[in-house]
């Protein structure tokens, strides 16, 4: 789900907290919302010390995907608080590569940016989210001036929702659609009238499509191509084992 600003130009752009949510708390389409964004950390309690891109996230990202950590357990609600916030999920590659692949991580204490966080888990080798590029998991804990209304505008941060049962995105872009009319209604008259000329909103869209854009015809091509080649195998196979036969 992304902010927009269509008649400004800027079709896509990031969320801030309060939108994030607005779009939480006041919808039924979503069965469960996170909130994730970027952070470089350093990790400094091993032999190598060695710079990380890490995703602040709330706890909820790994319902939303449906994945669990092969070691550990996902972030508690309880992590979402300032201070008690200093956690952290290991992806399968930095697990390996710093720790040896112990299992016993979980449960130790690990120097990021100079700061103790306690391992709580380990990722899958097949978790990849929202890139290769990401080897470490913490959590986003919102303070009370990131929750006020001073906060709209600051959009650094990216929101994923999975729909609920029987929801349809059609369902969930008309009651996002409506929370923007009513906060619109609601706002002193120079942020509404800057809404108004910028048509801010909110844009829910399939995340699939987000990840293929218009690539969803060649890799059609490209599945009927492999599949054509394993067919000609497969006959050749055949050939030469009958041929054996005879």
């Amino acid at each position: 789900i992304h902010n927009t600003y269509p008649k400004s130009g800027l079709d896509t752009a990031s969320v801030s907290i309060p939108d994030y949510i607005d779009r939480r708390d006041r919808t039924d389409s979503f069965e469960s919302t996170a909130l994730f964004t970027w952070a470089g950390m350093n990790l400094t309690s091993t032999d190598q010390p060695r710079r990380l891109l890490a995703l602040k996230t709330t706890p909820s990202l790994f319902d939303v995907l449906e994945m669990a950590p092969m070691l550990g357990a996902p972030f508690s609600v309880a992590r979402t608080q300032p201070g008690n916030d200093r956690a952290a999920m290991l992806s399968y590659s930095l697990w390996q590569s710093a720790f040896g692949g112990r299992e016993n991580i979980v449960g130790e204490t690990v120097q990021l940016d100079g700061e103790a966080y306690m391992v709580e888990g380990v990722m899958p080798a097949s978790f990849v989210f929202p890139n290769q590029d990401i080897q470490l998991w913490v959590p986003f804990a919102f303070t009370e001036e990131q929750l006020s209304d001073d906060e709209r505008g600051s959009e650094y941060s990216m929101m994923i929702a999975r729909l609920a049962p029987d929801a349809t995105i059609q369902q969930a872009q008309s009651q996002v659609d409506r929370i923007h009319e009513i906060n619109r209604e609601m706002a002193p008259a120079e942020v509404a009238a800057f809404w108004e000329n910028s048509g801010f909103g909110g844009r829910v869209s399939d995340y699939r499509k987000e990840l293929i854009g218009d690539l969803t015809q060649p890799l059609w091509l490209l599945q009927i191509a492999v599949a054509l080649v394993l067919i000609i195998a497969c006959a050749n196979v055949a050939n030469l084992m009958l041929a054996r036969v005879t």
